[in-house]
């Protein structure tokens, strides 16, 4: 019938737009017909960070500010945008490292490149 069906993250959708100019308009271009599935974002710390728990990386991240970092599946992804917004709240900083999706993001994060993962729960879990 020419319909294209999209299953997407919601970054490309509700996020990138209001950055960047992009050759779409999510409003116009694609009409929602549901949810396949839901994922929280998470924060996992390399075991050289040596942090158990948010309270111990919060301290962490006061004791050395601007030296730990985490890495980001991509700019204007919601760990992108979290990771900012927890910065402000708990006035920490921070260095964030982008990567074009998860897949190296999960490398550098397993190797110790960065002291953080920020991403969705299913790229870490089993």
């Amino acid at each position: 019938d020419g319909a294209t069906l999209l299953l997407t993250a919601t970054s490309p959708i509700t996020i990138f737009p209001n950055l960047a100019k992009t050759q779409y308009d999510p409003l116009a271009s694609f009409v929602p017909i549901g949810s396949a599935a839901v994922g929280p974002v998470v924060i996992a710390a390399t075991s050289a960070l040596q942090v158990r728990n948010f309270a111990a990386l919060l301290a962490k991240a006061r004791e050395k500010p601007d030296q730990l970092t985490f890495g980001v599946p991509g700019l204007g992804s919601v760990a992108h945008l979290g990771m900012a917004a927890l910065m402000e709240q708990t006035d920490t900083k921070m260095r964030q490292i982008p990567y074009r999706g998860n897949s190296q993001a999960l490398t550098d994060g397993l190797g110790g490149v960065v002291d953080l993962l920020v991403t969705n729960s299913d790229v870490l879990l089993p």
